[in-house]
Parts: C-alpha cells; sequence; structure tokens
C-alpha cells in the first residue's frame, strides 16, 4: 500500500520538476531573445517591441514620454589601446551605473557597438536632461579599473520627447540626430541642454 502511495507521489514530485524545468528552458530562451548577454540590458529587438507599446499607452493616458540617445566616447580608441576585453569591461560596467541612476519603470537598451537608449515613461524633456546631465557626469567622474590600470570615459547624450511624435522610429531618429550633434561639437555634452535650448531653436522643436 504504501509501496504504491510513494510511487504516486514520486510520478507527481517527476512531473512537476519536468514542468518547472521546461518552464525554466522557456524563460531562459525568452530571456535570450530580448536581453544582450554582454550587458544584461534590453536588445534593439525587445525595444522595437517596447516602446511601440510604451508610446500607444503614454498617447492614449496622455502622459509624458522622453528618451535619451547615449554614445560612449572614443570607444574604438579604447579597444585599439587597451583591447577588446577592456572594450567589454566598459561596456558592462557604463551600463551598470546607468542603472544606478534610473527608476524601476524605466528601461536600458544597448542599441549597437557602444550606444545605449535609455527610455523614460512619464518624463518630460526638461526631467530627461536632466537625468542625462546626471548621467554624463555620473560616466565622467567614475574610474573603471582594467587589471591594474583604471581609465576614464565620457559620453555624448541626445534626449527627445514624444509630443507629437507618432511612433518609436521617428521619437529615436530624433533622440540619435541631437546624439550626433553632441558627438560633433565636442563630445561629452548632452543635448539639448540649456545653450542649445535657447541658442538653437531647431534644437527644442519637437515638430
Amino acid at each position: 500500500m504504501f509501496n504504491q502511495h510513494d510511487a504516486i507521489i514520486n510520478t507527481i514530485i517527476s512531473s512537476i520538476s519536468i514542468a518547472l524545468e521546461k518552464n525554466m528552458s522557456i524563460q531562459k530562451l525568452e530571456n535570450a531573445a530580448v536581453l544582450d548577454p554582454l550587458t544584461n540590458c534590453y536588445n534593439r529587438r525587445a525595444l522595437s517591441t517596447f516602446i511601440e507599446n510604451d508610446i500607444a499607452y503614454a498617447q492614449r493616458c496622455k502622459n509624458e514620454l522622453s528618451v535619451i540617445m547615449i554614445d560612449l566616447d572614443n570607444f574604438k580608441q579604447i579597444n585599439d589601446t587597451h583591447g577588446h576585453l577592456a572594450g567589454d569591461a566598459v561596456l558592462k560596467e557604463s551600463s551598470s551605473l546607468i542603472h544606478t541612476l534610473v527608476r524601476k519603470s524605466d528601461y536600458l537598451v544597448r542599441f549597437g557597438g557602444e550606444e545605449f537608449v535609455l527610455v523614460l515613461p512619464d518624463t518630460g524633456l526638461p526631467n530627461a536632461v536632466q537625468l542625462a546631465e546626471k548621467l554624463r557626469k555620473k560616466i565622467e567622474t567614475h574610474q573603471i579599473n582594467i587589471g591594474d590600470k583604471g581609465i576614464r570615459i565620457t559620453a555624448s547624450f541626445g534626449v527627445a520627447s514624444l509630443e507629437n511624435k507618432k511612433d518609436g522610429s521617428s521619437l529615436l531618429r530624433e533622440a540619435d540626430e541631437r546624439m550626433y550633434i553632441a558627438k560633433t561639437t565636442g563630445k561629452n555634452v548632452v543635448v539639448p541642454n540649456l545653450l542649445p535650448c535657447f541658442a538653437d531653436a531647431k534644437l527644442t522643436s519637437n515638430e
């Protein structure tokens, strides 16, 4: 009687274990599909889905939404000088630094190479610019240890808000254009910041 009872229990436990293993395997596959393996940020594939959902929600609820495009300055030089493993360490530590200053509702995406996109739900342009400036200072002053050497890096930031944008592509394009301006006007800056906002109306126009 006990043997039969034990056999039934063992069968149930075995079935539960198999189901849990399958569920964990599916979860791993799902994570692999949306996460960048080096930085553990979301990947570009995930961004294309998430941002359209965020925009639809923001438009429906009349909420604000901003994005920050981040590009690590002189990254090729880091790889050439210190090696690709050092470059990988810089990417990982930079993404970790960014995560320390954002909310749980925000999410970071590795957009490609040394570029990241930070999506900020319920955030207007002024607050997004403020955050970008905090991130810029945090990255600039942080020392990254590579073996027995310490190096410092900087990053350039382009900030855009949803306002009249209809889709993720136009929002990301504007952030990318502003980041490009940051790269070509000296690097280690945020565009728009106070100076471009007053000096060039095109940088603050979202039309």
